[in-house]
């Protein structure tokens, strides 16, 4: 596993990240949802809309994702700088539910929740099965055998937000909008087949990939097209540079500096299959 230096940034609440190459494209949900892509379709299905209710009583904002019923238990995944295990019992969820419209719920109990001092940013918890009685998700199913090489064709849904000011009256309710776009560009793509150690935030089992986020896509799902499996979750974002589509894609699959200061962090999911195992996930 190679280590990797840089200035990054986690992508909770409203911190702000740009766009990976020139192409910048994030399709709203209601524009997606039942267009003829069932991997799309069950992509905006299982993803969830998490907020955090802070000391100050303000709320911070973050995704999730649902991977099904394991152990009579209905399990959701997301970031544990999105929803610590201290955080629990201040998390709402919004999801939608199978009239289209959304639903409320809160997290019952974190299963499992690794940060620095476990080399990770991972939290999964479940929910009650009474506050999901309208929800939409089956499931999504995670890759367990994914092969990761460069250029394999990816999708994300998230509750990214931009902020365009600090202090803003209606902040508080633009945080908890369920809001949702994915992001399926042609540079939305793995980067390369190396998995890193991000040094400077102790996330082992990272890949880079070239998919937009912005704060509030942290704890995304990262799927492959083909299969619509999970392959990761979203952490977060280096810090960009200028640099066009073109560009980044003729530097796909080489150490070019440029490739590692254009690119989103995503925790290889496989890489923590004893772990997922050890919950009764498999």
């Amino acid at each position: 596993m190679g280590k990797l230096f840089g200035t990054l940034t986690l992508l909770a609440t409203c911190t702000m990240a740009g766009q990976i190459g020139s192409e910048y494209h994030k399709a709203k949900y209601k524009y997606v949802y039942r267009q003829n892509s069932q991997a799309f379709d069950e992509l905006i299905e299982n993803t969830i809309l998490i907020n955090v209710k802070g000391h100050d009583s303000k709320y911070s904002r973050g995704t999730g994702f649902y991977i099904g019923i394991h152990n009579n238990k209905h399990i959701f995944v997301t970031n544990h700088h999105v929803m610590s295990n201290e955080e629990c019992a201040e998390s709402t969820i919004t999801y939608l539910n199978s009239s289209g419209t959304t639903s409320k719920a809160y997290c019952s109990e974190v299963l499992l929740s690794y940060f620095k001092e476990n080399n990770s940013d991972i939290t999964v918890f479940s929910i009650e099965a009474n506050d999901l009685y309208y929800f939409a998700g089956k499931g999504l199913g995670i890759d367990w055998d994914f092969e990761l090489k460069p250029k394999i064709e990816l999708a994300t849904a998230g509750f990214g937000l931009k902020l365009r000011r600090v202090g803003r009256r209606d902040n508080q309710y633009l945080l908890r909008k369920f809001d949702m776009k994915l992001n399926f560009d042609s540079d939305c793509v793995t980067l390369n087949d190396k998995v890193y150690y991000v040094t400077n935030f102790n996330v082992a089992n990272s890949i880079l990939i070239g998919c937009d986020a912005i704060g509030g896509d942290s704890g995304s799902a990262v799927i492959e097209r083909a299969s619509g499996k999970v392959i990761g979750l979203i952490w977060g974002s280096s810090a960009k540079a200028s640099i066009s589509s073109t560009d980044l894609w003729n530097m796909i699959g080489t150490s070019a500096p440029e490739l590692f200061s254009n690119s989103t962090r995503a925790i290889l999911l496989k890489g923590l299959k004893k772990d997922f195992n050890a919950l009764g996930i498999h």
